[in-house]
């Protein structure tokens, strides 16, 4: 009955310690793998997003204008049949000062068109003056915020052409309008305001753009950090099972000598 209960035993020990035994190689396996696992994640760096893009430069051109002055031309038509007396606001004078060579080459753009367009001028008509007061214009004009010089050297690249138009100068010339000048003056400041107000926001949702890539880059590098810890925690976990094991196997090692030694000494004859 004693062998048959040893040998019970020992079939369940033996079972124990292959289950053990597999259990250490998992382990074994597990600690690289996850020690690997976790100095990828841990050593990842973060993706520079690409770079915020410049809005497309655009210059205002002529497309459109032609109708838009027939089209403010009825407009005034109708505005001055109910108030005759309503006429453009002549403009305060302003002190020499920087965009005189501009003013200057617009007003001599404008005296050519003038002439191809057949228009009668004023015999005492002063250009000297009304050149230095279109000056005061464009300072006052080129002030406001987004502006500035790249404005002016492109309203006068702008006026220039449109006065030298073949279509403008006919439709001057058939009086079909008569404020070209003005209204080309209008019709570029509003197309160069539109122009940079399309170039703000276009820029504005590219620096938004990459804000939002690199706090979506810092989110991902926080949860490999969080993952390469939870990797390298698991391997320590693995390392102290596999220590563990080994410990057992050993003290079960020599528990069983023990016992074997205790029975070959129970054995001997006394």
């Amino acid at each position: 009955m004693t062998d048959q209960v040893k040998g019970t035993e020992e079939f369940f020990l033996k079972i124990v310690k292959h289950a053990i035994l597999g259990l250490m190689g998992l382990a074994l396996i597990a600690i690289p793998l996850l020690l690997i696992y976790g100095a990828s994640n841990f050593l990842s760096q973060p993706k520079e997003p690409e770079p915020a893009k410049k809005a497309p430069v655009k210059e205002v051109t002529m497309d459109g204008l032609a109708q838009y002055l027939l089209e403010l031309q009825k407009k005034q038509e109708e505005a001055e049949k109910f108030d005759p007396s309503k006429k453009k606001a002549s403009e305060q004078d302003q002190p020499p000062a920087i965009y005189l060579i501009e003013a200057v080459n617009i007003f001599g753009c404008l005296q050519k068109f003038a002439v191809a367009a057949e228009i009668e001028l004023p015999v005492d008509r002063d250009s000297s003056r009304e050149a230095l007061e279109y000056r005061g214009r464009l300072e006052s004009d080129a002030s406001k915020a987004g502006r500035g010089a790249p404005y002016v050297a492109s309203l006068n690249n702008f006026i220039c052409k449109v006065l030298a138009d073949p279509a403008i100068v006919a439709i001057r010339k058939d009086k079909k309008f008569k404020g070209v000048f003005g209204a080309a003056n209008a019709y570029h400041l509003a197309a160069w305001d539109r122009i940079v107000s399309e170039r703000n926001q276009f820029e504005a949702s590219e620096q938004a753009r990459v804000q939002g890539e690199r706090a979506a880059e810092a989110l991902r590098i926080a949860g490999d950090r969080a993952r390469a810890i939870t990797a390298i925690t698991g391997a320590g976990a693995a390392f102290a099972v596999f220590m563990l094991l080994a410990i057992y196997l050993i003290l079960a090692k020599i528990e069983t000598n023990m016992r074997d030694i205790n029975d070959s000494l129970r054995a001997r004859p006394s």
